[in-house]
C-alpha cells in the first residue's frame, strides 16, 4: 500500500475515533498519517482540533498554522485554508502570540470579509500588536561593500515552493517591491521614516523559476514565494555556501577534463 493510501486509511480511522469522542486514540491516528503522507493539509487541520479539545492549545495552533501553509493557493481547498487561517488566529490569540493571529486573521478576513467571528477576533487582536523598530543598518567602513541591514528572517519548503520570510513589521504594500533572478532575489522596502533598506539574497542554492515567484506584504512580515526550477530537489540552504561553490566548482572541473583526450 502506498504511503498516500496509507496515510487515508489512518485518516479515516482517526475521524471514526474524533466522532466517538476517542480523542486520544484519534491524535495518535492523525499523527500516523501525517508520518505516511506529510502533504494533505486537512492531516493537520483535523489533528489541530483534536488537540484542541486535549488541552493542547500551542500544538493546535501549530497544526493550524501547518494546515494552511499546505493548503495556500490551492483553490479546491479554500474552505480548508480559511478554516486553518481562522482556527490559528484565535489560538494564537489564547497564546498571546498577537502578531502572528492578526496575520492569519487579516488573510481570512479577505477570503471572507462578512465573517463575523473573524471581524471581532481580528478587531480585538489588532489593539494588542505594537510596531517595532526599523531596522538600522551597521555603519559601514569607507570604500566597503554596504552591509545588509540587520532583520530576521526564515525559510521552509515545499515540494514546488521555498517560502522566505522577512520580518518587517507594518510595512505598506506600496513600500515593498522584489526583484526575482534566475538565482537570486532582491528585496526593498521603504521605510516610514523615508529611509529605503534593501535585502539581497544571492546567489540562492538552487534556481528558481523568475515568472512564477511572488511575494506578498502582510502585517507582521513580507513573504515571499520562490518557484523551485527543480521540483522536488530539497534545498539544504537558502543561499549558496562555499561549500556549494568548491562542490560545483570540483563538479565543473571533472566535466572539462572528461573533455580532454
Amino acid at each position: 500500500m502506498s504511503n498516500k493510501k496509507t496515510g487515508n486509511v489512518l485518516f479515516q480511522q482517526a475521524n471514526e475515533a474524533y466522532f466517538d469522542d476517542e480523542f486520544e486514540q484519534s491524535e495518535s491516528l492523525y499523527t500516523q498519517a501525517i508520518a505516511a503522507d506529510s502533504t494533505v493539509g486537512d492531516y493537520y487541520l483535523k489533528r489541530a482540533q483534536v488537540r484542541s479539545k486535549l488541552g493542547n492549545t500551542s500544538g493546535a495552533s501549530s497544526d493550524a498554522r501547518k494546515a494552511s501553509d499546505l493548503t495556500a493557493n490551492k483553490s479546491d481547498q479554500l474552505r480548508q485554508y480559511f478554516k486553518a487561517l481562522y482556527l490559528h488566529g484565535k489560538w494564537a490569540f489564547e497564546l498571546k502570540q498577537y502578531d502572528e493571529a492578526a496575520e492569519s486573521l487579516r488573510k481570512a478576513a479577505t477570503i471572507n470579509p462578512s465573517h463575523e467571528e473573524v471581524k471581532a477576533l481580528l478587531e480585538k487582536t489588532e489593539l494588542l500588536t505594537t510596531p517595532v523598530p526599523e531596522p538600522q543598518a551597521e555603519p559601514e567602513a569607507e570604500g566597503a561593500e554596504p552591509a545588509r541591514p540587520k532583520v530576521r528572517h526564515e525559510w521552509y519548503q515545499t515540494d514546488d515552493f521555498v517560502i522566505l520570510e522577512v520580518f518587517i513589521k507594518r510595512v505598506q504594500k506600496d513600500a515593498a517591491a522584489v526583484e526575482f533572478g534566475e538565482r537570486a532575489v532582491s528585496l526593498s522596502v521603504k521605510m516610514a521614516t523615508g529611509s529605503e533598506n534593501n535585502y539581497d539574497f544571492d546567489p540562492l542554492q538552487h534556481n528558481i523559476v523568475a515568472s512564477e515567484s511572488t511575494f506578498e506584504v502582510l502585517s507582521t512580515k513580507i513573504e515571499i514565494r520562490l518557484k523551485k526550477a527543480q521540483p522536488g530537489v530539497k534545498w539544504s540552504h537558502l543561499e549558496q555556501t562555499d561549500e556549494d561553490q568548491a562542490a560545483k566548482s570540483l563538479s565543473q572541473l571533472g566535466s572539462s577534463r572528461k573533455g580532454v583526450s
